[in-house]
């Protein structure tokens, strides 16, 4: 089974309180196996607007993804980044591997 993807981008106005949010969530994540294969590294907005902040999780399952913004921590998360901060968050399925052809 493929994995799925978040892909959340953020402009954070006061960094110690969004620490709060990321805090708050964190259970959740642990919880259902999330990686973070890309956390706050080096970025290049190719298009679109850029954001401060740009991070990638990875979810074992399609189902996972959208269930882990549900639970009581992510949106006691999002209550709490909500005024400290804006941006968005996009739940990509990902594919199986396509055979090698040769």
């Amino acid at each position: 089974m493929p994995e799925t993807y978040w892909s959340a981008h953020s402009d954070v106005r006061v960094p110690k309180a969004c620490e709060v949010s990321v805090a708050s969530a964190s259970f959740a994540f642990q919880k259902r196996r999330t990686a973070l294969p890309g956390s706050q590294g080096g970025f290049a907005a190719d298009e679109g607007k850029e954001r401060g902040r740009n991070t990638v999780m990875a979810f074992p399952s399609h189902e996972a993804a959208p269930d882990c913004y549900s639970p009581l921590p992510v949106n006691l998360a999002y209550a709490n980044r909500v005024p400290v901060s804006s941006g968005g968050i996009v739940i990509a399925e990902g594919v199986e591997p396509q055979g090698q052809e040769g």
